[in-house]
């Protein structure tokens, strides 16, 4: 089982030797668990389809599983990543994201 914080593991010596930016992508990523497809999965897909490498979080499905798989990710991973890209759909997801970003900071 691949894991949550990014279900893909390109190699990012090799990503940061090309020159590509390394990003991290936020949002739900939940078409795995029977969810539907978000733009932000097309949208990693498609940056890894050009050998971008894509760090992926989350696709827990609880909300406060999500958001705490995200936090640890921006944390524990801080040094993989050159941009971040924040998924927001609507409600309090705003929260979420902006708790996200200040972390992201």
């Amino acid at each position: 089982m691949m894991s949550d914080a990014q279900t893909r593991r390109p190699d990012l010596r090799a990503q940061m030797a090309c020159g590509k930016t390394r990003i991290l992508m936020l949002g739900n990523f939940l078409s795995g668990h029977g969810g539907n497809r978000s733009v932000s999965e097309d949208l990693a897909d498609r940056l890894e389809n050009r050998s971008y490498a894509v760090l992926r979080s989350s696709a827990r499905r609880s909300r406060l599983g999500r958001f705490l798989a995200r936090l640890a990710t921006v944390v524990a991973r801080r040094g993989q990543y050159d941009v971040a890209h924040v998924d927001v759909f609507s409600g309090s997801a705003f929260c979420w994201a902006e708790a996200s970003c200040l972390a992201l900071r």
